[in-house]
């Protein structure tokens, strides 16, 4: 039996996590590995069933919608506390808990195993004593998302219980991309023919069908997977004041913000995102290459950068099927090699990838060969000639290497601002020479920023002057005292979030927070912290103010946090590596 093979000392741990039902649970000393268990268990999860064959979707949101999937994530602990609730009210399930006795313990719970799997579920080291998973099946999806196989079991015994992961080809190397938690992600006793509904929410992971565009188009979609090129600023826009401050928005896209609130930069290491037509490549327009130069400095003063090329190697991945040395099928992929090259009098050029890798140059040869529509046409580290503001020109060349112009101005296209699809005519902005009809290249102004954050937060001062040199905290203060709360918010050109808490003991005190606690950009002071050249804000206080509900003690002890979320992005996520942090501590007390 299952319960015999879970140690006592774990069983006698059960009744403290359902009495006392605090997450996360404290993590017993190491035991052994049990080993597999037999399985699988019923769960109180109503979800999908499954038995013969099945079918399934994966849904992937574009770049504009994909932020409002992670407000659907349940509430874990919620579920686990609804099933403490029902365990508190069955008295035949309590009596046995509270005996301490392991035999009346193993066997309400196997009894009632359902009403304990929800709260087991959330409790990690527990897993390998209740729950096991064997690979059944890889299953290849088509371009939609969709999926679908057989797995063959006895209609008269247990029907399966289904638990999925996904990896995608990221970059030529397949990823696991989803892989929730099995214990609280099962779907048991799956019913036939039902439908499964999986939510890919990793940036990496492309969310289009991946058709082929009819005609010669050059689709420039995003910076890397997540981010539009239809938002980012292309003019100088100072948008809404922030904090009364008015910003130049130039370069800058309105990832993880409302739409139309340019302030993110972009950093580190960046890709481009394009797609080519099915009527792409012809000998008249070939390759393709992308250069930059800087426009501005970081402050936006006027930069004379000259045109660079970017010629890093690029590689266009396709999958493959084949049959193994094990008699079944299989897949696997390879990677052809885009450029650079020089051909004719053209440098560091780059093939336009045809729509089907079997299609010359590429050749495939193996078995149900495809790739993905959309093509990483260039990356690079975005460090380039150092923060400011930076314009991109990607140009076409033919089959000769002769760069081409006179190109009509509808082969360059962009997404549609609001929706993403379908693709629009990239406007005027996004044109070099576009006047009459046709242009000479597409081209963006894209701001680059690569610094970090700087966080400090100062001693209290009590009219002006440091009252205790020490770092040990205690500041004294006497009647009329005007007390300066200080700390330096610093990003080097103001791409960056902060917030300053003060936390008074584990008082709830609105009105102190009220008063000491600040959020905002760095540009500009906030709740009546003033801000100075160097960054620094500060703030004069009563003592009154700061203790607040604790006045008639007449002290009190604080935390101070600071943290600065820097706002560069690379297209899929925030450059979180250039935040900074402070913690600091102080007590007052009268004269």
């Amino acid at each position: 039996m299952l319960l015999e093979r879970i140690p006592d000392r774990i069983i006698k741990i059960i009744p403290d996590i359902i009495f006392n039902p605090e997450l996360p649970f404290p993590i017993p000393d190491p035991e052994p590995d049990p080993g597999p268990f037999p399985g699988p268990f019923p769960g109180p999860d109503p979800r999908p069933n499954f038995s013969g064959s099945f079918r399934s979707k994966s849904i992937l949101e574009s770049p504009e919608r994909r932020s409002s999937i992670g407000m659907e994530k349940r509430s874990l602990s919620g579920e686990a506390m609804a099933s403490v609730k029902t365990i508190m009210a069955k008295e035949e399930i309590t009596s046995m808990l509270m005996t301490k006795d392991i035999g009346a313990i193993k066997n309400v719970i196997s009894n009632y195993f359902d009403i304990f799997h929800p709260i087991f579920c959330h409790i990690s080291w527990l897993w390998p004593y209740f729950y096991r998973c064997d690979e059944l099946k890889v299953v290849y999806t088509d371009n939609d998302g969709n999926f679908e196989t057989d797995i063959y079991y006895n209609i008269f015994g247990d029907h399966p219980d289904l638990y999925f992961w996904v990896e995608a080809l990221v970059n030529g190397v397949w990823t696991t991309v989803y892989k929730p938690g099995r214990a609280c992600n099962t779907y048991w006793n799956y019913v036939c023919g039902s439908f499964v509904n999986i939510r890919v929410t990793d940036p990496r992971v492309v969310w289009e069908c991946g058709e082929v565009l009819p005609g010669q188009i050059v689709w420039v979609k995003t910076i890397g997977h997540g981010t539009s090129v239809a938002h980012i600023q292309q003019d100088n826009s100072t948008g809404n004041l922030i904090q009364g401050v008015s910003m130049n928005r130039i370069g800058l896209s309105d990832k993880f913000e409302s739409v139309g609130n340019f302030r993110r930069p972009f950093g580190k290491n960046l890709y481009f995102i394009v797609q080519f037509s099915s009527g792409l490549p012809t000998n008249g327009y070939k390759y393709y290459r992308w250069s930059y130069r800087k426009t501005r400095n970081a402050d936006l003063s006027p930069a004379s950068g000259s045109w660079k090329v970017v010629n890093n190697p690029i590689y266009k991945s396709y999958t493959y099927e084949y049959i193994g040395g094990d008699g079944n099928l299989h897949f696997d992929a390879k990677a052809f090699k885009l450029g650079p090259g020089d051909v004719g009098s053209g440098k560091d050029l780059y093939l336009i990838p045809p729509d089907s890798p079997y299609e010359s140059p590429v050749n495939a040869v193996e078995s149900n060969a495809h790739w993905d529509q959309n093509t990483i046409s260039v990356s690079f580290d975005s460090t380039l000639d150092g923060d400011g503001l930076y314009e991109f020109k990607l140009e076409l060349f033919n089959n000769s290497g002769n760069k081409v112009v006179n190109i009509p101005n509808a082969m360059f296209q962009i997404p549609h601002y609001n929706s993403f699809y379908p693709s629009v005519n990239a406007p005027a902005d996004y044109l070099v020479n576009g006047g009459g009809g046709n242009c000479d290249a597409f081209t963006m102004n894209v701001r680059i920023d690569n610094s970090a954050c700087q966080a400090e937060i100062y001693k209290m001062k009590v009219d002006g002057v440091e009252t205790n040199p020490t770092c040990c905290g205690f500041v004294k203060y006497g009647p009329g005292s005007v007390l300066e709360l200080a700390f330096r918010a610093y990003h080097p050109n103001n791409f960056a979030d902060f917030s300053f808490t003060v936390q008074k003991g584990t008082c709830s005190d609105l009105v102190q927070t009220g008063a000491t606690n600040a959020s905002g950009m760095v540009i500009a002071g906030a709740n009546g912290y003033a801000r100075n050249f160097a960054s620094i804000y500060t703030k004069s206080l009563t003592f009154a103010d700061l203790l607040g509900i604790c006045t008639s003690e007449g002290k009190a002890a604080f935390a101070e946090y600071l943290y600065l979320n820097a706002l560069s992005t690379d297209g899929n996520s925030e450059l979180n590596a250039f935040d900074a942090s402070a913690l600091a501590a102080f007590a007052l007390e009268p004269m």
